[in-house]
């Protein structure tokens, strides 16, 4: 027996048509030829809509696990095991975790002294981040390779950070570009730094004081002496 409300039912149509006016039956025509078409796409939509929802929720439970896993690594790992954990995570964790991620391997990384691989982990970081937390993660790059004894990488990162970084960290940065450009041997560059950071600064200040020294003292190390 056929179900009542079935489109392919003839007697339901035909009971349908009956109730549909003059003026309407083209349209109800269209719709008897396009029912299945039409049934078809609604299917289609509702399959959407499930999948959708299931995707949601999947990533949902992702990022909490991500966060468990992060938060569990932090308290009860130390060292190298933390770093190969937080490796492994980070390969598996949902992208807007991998930030968070790769600024705890970094700080992990310089707690054990592997300048060179935190550098390359906060590198990480800043791209995984936007705005001022993606320039202070350079920064700290930045000063990681110093440390690492990579001057002239250091002072590469800072030129192109100098070029993008937030208003209010420009002091931060022309001072570390300063301190990295020293440590290069490039003392113009380092006596340029400081006397931007001078100009940007009170003129009265004891801030700016200290920066013209510091180029003056740059400035008498520039081989054949003191240049402006």
């Amino acid at each position: 027996m056929a179900q009542p409300g079935n489109l392919q039912d003839p007697k339901f149509l035909e009971s349908l048509r009956a109730d549909v006016g003059s003026e309407a039956t083209p349209l109800f025509q269209w719709f008897l030829d396009h029912a299945r078409a039409i049934a078809g796409v609604v299917v289609a939509v509702v399959v959407i809509i499930a999948a959708l929802g299931i995707w949601k929720w999947h990533s949902a439970k992702q990022r909490e696990q991500a966060h468990f896993d992060l938060g569990l690594a932090i308290v009860t790992q130390k060292g190298e095991e933390r770093l190969k954990t937080l490796e492994a995570l980070s390969k598996s964790a949902p992208d807007s975790m991998a930030g968070a991620i790769f600024l705890e391997s970094a700080l992990t990384a310089q707690e054990m002294e592997k300048d060179a691989q935190a550098a390359g982990l906060w590198d990480n970081a800043a791209q995984r981040m936007t705005g001022p937390l993606s320039s202070i993660a350079r920064l700290a790059a930045a000063g990681a390779l110093l440390d690492a004894g990579k001057e002239a990488d250091a002072v590469a990162m800072l030129e192109r950070l100098s070029t993008t970084v937030e208003k209010p960290l420009i002091p931060l940065v022309r001072l570390q570009f300063a301190a990295a450009a020293e440590r290069a041997g490039d003392f113009e560059r380092a006596a340029t730094a400081y006397e931007l950071l001078a100009k940007e600064t009170f003129e009265s200040g004891a801030d700016a004081n200290f920066y013209r020294a510091q180029a003056e003292r740059m400035r008498a190390k520039i081989p054949g002496g003191k240049k402006e």
